[in-house]
């Protein structure tokens, strides 16, 4: 189920469903230690002996405020004959989910109303060794295991929980939430193993009146931790706390003029909750993760927690382009940080800097290969040009030359094989496949053009003469990718030995990439353009949701074989790269449709999702995307610009 709302800082973050269930709690790395996994904590309400959990009979608008990552989310249920408004949030310093519940009773006579919630934490991400409790001290529910303590504490009417209970759910026996069911808790004060736990608050509503039940959760690694934070929550007050966190939020989006005159409001207003989209899965050290979304899981066992070296990196491009350049750096810092002493990176890493999972192979036919995708360096460097040209800050560069650029520069123009004047083989921008792919090559001659200017400036072992005779096998390389009776470029060149080398065919949208390497572009101009025409016209959905797909036949998540008129199921990502190539020939009405379309897209609180259902529109994979929401605010700009209208004004 896709994650309608995400409220985080830079060490918690915390995700709702449709059903207002809190599906994912990090601490306190973002993508690592998800204390919830598959489960979830409810929320659900007693009314005069009838109980009901949140679910699919409400009816709900999950929203957010405007320009902020707190909750704006109305529910009702005629069953209870109740109306609920929560603002949430994540404090923006303090590690502290913070939940305002107004409940309005819609009833003709006065009623007891309890709220329930429900706890069902897997510390460390395991279902054991874990210890809950009532503490008297501060009247909340701790439940902790080594170095991670979670309070859970509430209040109505200035009255703390009203009944609470804590249960060692074995194997088998289902969890405790169903205890909620008939209004009355067993009031266990402490249990170990696998751990649930419930609380309620009660209090009386008057006919056609309302109440605010608060409601937090505090994440730290001792109790002391926990007494501080309830502490702060208690004398600060919730709706204080909600409320700086808000201005915090609108601050740090509305810094910058945006001039849209002349788009529609709603792609200004998308625009501005993609950066905080981002922005909220940015760990403290920089390490930005493609999506909290731990859905996935249950497809291969493995998610999207990770950091991507090229997603990092055009999230970092996205950033700059909004003029967030402050918050940019510090995703590069983190990419210094985790390159390998070759000038490479690996697959994909965990947000502490370790390698993480990978389904490349380090051998092919008895032979050693690396196993990586070339182009997270030369997406790197690309991004870190950009930076520079829009931040000016040559003492960032300075700062990161000899451990970042040099290295990276030195493992593109020496990844090359000498014999064949072709950079060895990597996997394709998919993990699908290994080759020499035309996006990647595109990408290592676009990023050792622009580092050019570093090199001038700080070259001390004689790069540049390395640079100039890489570029010139580069340029004669193009040549092979190109088919004149088809009048495009092949996606990708496998070595087949001593024979002729096998051309792939297949139209694949990462060739659009090569729409954003300036220098590039400018050079291939009229083969590119015809190329991404032809990739265009192949690869989008013929049906009433249209959208591109990532490529013919495309299996993932594949929902039906009518192949020609579906190729695969559209990706936002590749929909809104195609909004790139309608640019580029200045078909400014189609790349307005293609924003539309992503706009429509969205969930009803502008979360972006991976792909669409192409029948249905709706969301599939995980959502939010980190990738979709970067390459929205780069089209958005790019239109912008084109258009004549400045996007970035003054700070």
């Amino acid at each position: 189920m896709a994650r309608e709302i995400v409220l985080g800082n830079e060490n918690l973050i915390l995700t709702y469903d449709s059903n207002l269930c809190i599906r994912d709690i990090y601490f306190p790395h973002i993508g690592e230690e998800n204390h919830l996994e598959e489960d979830k904590n409810r929320i659900g309400f007693w009314v005069d002996g009838k109980f009901s959990w949140v679910d699919e009979e409400w009816e709900k608008n999950i929203k957010y405020m405007k320009d902020s990552l707190v909750s704006d989310i109305v529910a009702s249920t005629e069953y209870l004959n109740i109306k609920i408004r929560e603002k949430s949030t994540v404090h923006y310093k303090k590690n502290i989910f913070l939940r305002k519940i107004e409940v309005e009773n819609l009833n003709k006579e006065d009623k007891e109303i309890m709220v329930f919630f429900h706890h069902n934490l897997k510390l460390y991400g395991k279902n054991k060794n874990n210890t809950g409790l009532y503490d008297p001290i501060t009247k909340g529910i701790i439940q902790y295991k080594k170095r991670r303590y979670f309070i859970f504490n509430g209040m109505v009417d200035g009255q703390s929980m009203y009944e609470y209970n804590i249960e060692n759910i074995t194997l088998g026996e289902g969890y405790n939430y169903k205890d909620a069911e008939d209004g009355k808790l067993e009031m266990n004060s402490i249990a170990q193993g696998r751990i649930n736990s419930l609380f309620s608050l009660k209090t009386f509503i008057k006919a056609n009146s309302k109440k605010t039940f608060y409601y937090w959760i505090g994440a730290g690694k001792n109790f002391e931790d926990m007494r501080e934070l309830n502490n702060f929550v208690l004398s600060r007050g919730i709706e204080n706390l909600i409320e700086e966190t808000d201005n915090f939020w609108k601050n740090f989006i509305n810094k910058r003029e945006l001039d849209f005159s002349n788009l529609d409001y709603k792609f200004k207003d998308l625009f501005k909750k993609s950066i905080m989209v981002i922005k909220s899965h940015i760990n403290e050290n920089g390490a930005l993760i493609s999506s909290v979304d731990y859905e996935h899981v249950q497809f291969n066992r493995d998610t999207y927690n990770y950091i991507w070296p090229r997603e990092a990196a055009l999230g970092a491009m996205a950033l700059d382009e909004a003029g967030y350049t402050e918050v940019s750096r510090r995703i590069f810092k983190f990419l210094t940080s985790v390159i390998t002493k070759g000038g490479f990176f690996w697959n994909k890493y965990h947000s502490n800097g370790s390698m993480a999972s990978s389904s490349h192979s380090w051998i092919v036919k008895g032979e050693l290969q690396l196993p990586i995708q070339e182009d997270h360096t030369s997406m790197l460097l690309i991004a870190l040009y950009k930076h520079y040209k829009i931040s000016k800050d040559m003492k960032f560069i300075e700062d990161i030359y000899d451990d970042l650029i040099e290295p990276s520069l030195n493992f593109l123009v020496e990844y090359i094989n000498e014999g064949t004047k072709m950079p060895f083989s990597s996997y394709d921008i998919w993990e699908e496949k290994k080759g020499i792919h035309f996006y990647t090559i595109a990408s290592i001659y676009e990023a050792l053009v622009v580092s050019k200017e570093f090199i001038e400036i700080f070259d001390r072992d004689g790069l540049r003469e390395k640079i100039d005779k890489s570029i010139n096998y580069l340029d004669n390389l193009f040549e092979k990718f190109w088919i004149e009776k088809e009048k495009r470029f092949v996606t990708t060149i496998t070595e087949n030995g001593d024979r002729e080398d096998k051309k792939d065919i297949k139209y694949d949208s990462s060739m659009l990439l090569t729409l954003l390497f300036d220098n590039f572009y400018d050079k291939y101009k009229e083969r590119l353009l015809l190329t991404s025409e032809k990739t265009v016209d192949k690869l989008w959905i013929k049906s009433e949701i249209g959208g591109m797909a990532r490529f013919n036949n495309d299996r993932y998540h594949q929902l039906t074989r009518d192949i020609k008129n579906i190729p695969g199921n559209p990706w936002v990502y590749t929909t809104l790269l195609a909004g790139f190539y309608y640019l580029k020939i200045d078909n400014f009405e189609k790349v307005k449709e293609i924003l539309e379309w992503a706009e429509d897209k969205t969930l009803d609180s502008g979360i972006l999702a991976e792909q669409v259902h192409p029948h249905t529109g709706e969301s599939i994979s995980i959502a939010p995307y980190i990738l979709s929401h970067s390459m929205y605010i780069l089209l958005v700009n790019e239109y912008v610009k084109k258009t004549g209208k400045k996007l970035i004004g003054n700070v």
